[in-house]
């Protein structure tokens, strides 16, 4: 119960419902009552802290490639929305406390092109190339200029390597050059590949590449 102190015109003090009445300084204050967790601490809100804490810094290293790779953006989002909500806790595999990225369900990219068919990768020395079969694998549009786009990720050193522009479609392979600390730890290194088309307003679900 709020209580008037000088009548109906004065200050308040106490409380109705959420809404917090105080004064300080002679000055009258509304606040409202702070949310109240019942379990702030359940299995199911620690993972999506989890989900937070492993998404967030690899999304943001791949930022420039998300913008690229999601074009179908709501009003009031950005790319970095969309990739959280994409991904979500369908990218995490394990119980908690022991979860982990499966990073093969990762998306970098998402819309209605055609995605790579029958891609991989391969790694020698330094040089990591992307292949895939640049003929028409479904009734998704496509054009043999579309631009594929590729990246890898180093989730031991959390170092990323990508370029947006590597290659036509229609080339069917291209080529990325890896640093040396990321070329000598292939057991974490993992890779995707998508397509743009050729005015960058469209983009194809990405592709996990081995």
């Amino acid at each position: 119960m709020a209580t008037l102190k000088n009548g109906i015109l004065g200050p308040a003090s106490g409380s109705v419902a959420n809404v917090i009445f105080s004064s300080r300084n002679g000055k009258p204050y509304v606040r409202s009552r702070p949310a109240r967790v019942a379990n702030p601490q359940t299995p199911k809100q620690e993972a999506s802290r989890m989900l937070m804490k492993l998404l967030s810094p690899m999304l943001s290293t791949f930022k420039p490639f998300i913008r690229a790779g999601f074009t179908n953006i709501p009003m009031g989002k950005s790319a970095r929305d969309v990739a959280y909500s994409t991904n979500g806790r369908g990218v995490l595999k394990g119980e908690y406390p022991d979860i982990e990225i499966d990073y093969p369900l990762v998306k970098v990219s998402d819309g209605p092109l055609e995605p790579a068919g029958e891609a991989s990768m391969e790694l020698s020395g330094q040089t990591l190339s992307f292949s895939w079969n640049p003929a028409s694998q479904t009734i998704k549009p496509h054009a043999n200029h579309d631009i594929a786009m590729v990246l890898a990720y180093n989730c031991e050193l959390g170092s990323v390597v990508y370029s947006l522009r590597a290659a036509e479609r229609r080339a069917g392979i291209c080529e990325l050059d890896l640093t040396s600390e990321m070329a000598g730890d292939p057991q974490n290194l993992h890779g995707w590949i998508s397509f743009v088309s050729s005015d960058g307003k469209m983009a194809s679900e990405s592709r996990y590449v081995l």
